[in-house]
């Protein structure tokens, strides 16, 4: 495999016509890893082979500035860009989202019902600015775990891995973030109940 990664110029960097062989084997295994790692809100937002397709670009247009020791420290670089690449497309589909309020205008959008009273409206305008409140008092910590989980369905390991925290940790704040929102909108229903 040494020669595979050192080339014919022995500089210990893969040239441009042997990354395309190497990446080519790996193509099939690149989809399933995007496909995976991305999940479903980022692919109802962009098709799984434009992501693969970036992914492609970046590694051929990268590697031949890297050094790999064997195949697998290839397969471990290029599935780290995919990563990052991910991560990239979350940050941007999320960054005109970030304010929890136009979160909730959002989902107030897509859930307004053409058959429901002005009552009924009214009732459901009330409920999304509560949730929009209670999003508001949360920790800056908890919010932005639970926005990334919930709201935009970025898988525990690529937020673990965006925030720099265990995934256990992603998990907790999560449970922490909704235990804390049903407290305080159920206090507020309760009150008014």
């Amino acid at each position: 495999m040494r020669a595979a990664t050192e080339g014919a110029h022995g500089s210990g960097a893969l040239r441009a016509e042997e990354l395309r062989p190497l990446l080519e084997r790996h193509l099939a295994l690149l989809r399933a890893h995007v496909r995976d790692q991305a999940g479903p809100s980022l692919l109802v937002r962009e098709p799984l082979s434009d992501i693969v397709q970036s992914v492609a670009l970046e590694v051929l247009r990268d590697a031949e500035h890297e050094s790999f020791a064997d195949e697998s420290a290839f397969r471990r670089w290029v599935w780290r860009v995919a990563t990052n690449k991910i991560l990239e497309k979350h940050r941007r589909w999320s960054a005109a989202k970030r304010a929890a309020h136009r979160e909730v205008e959002l989902a107030h959008e897509s859930v307004v019902d053409a058959r429901a009273t002005p009552d009924q409206h009214a009732q459901r305008a009330e409920e999304l600015r509560a949730l929009a409140a209670a999003l508001e008092q949360l920790d800056d910590e908890l919010r932005e775990v639970l926005l990334l989980r919930r709201v935009f369905d970025v898988p525990p390991a690529l937020v673990a891995a965006e925030l720099g925290i265990a995934e256990s940790t992603v998990r907790w704040r999560t449970a922490q973030a909704l235990a804390k929102l049903a407290s305080r909108l159920g206090a507020k229903h309760g009150a008014a109940g």
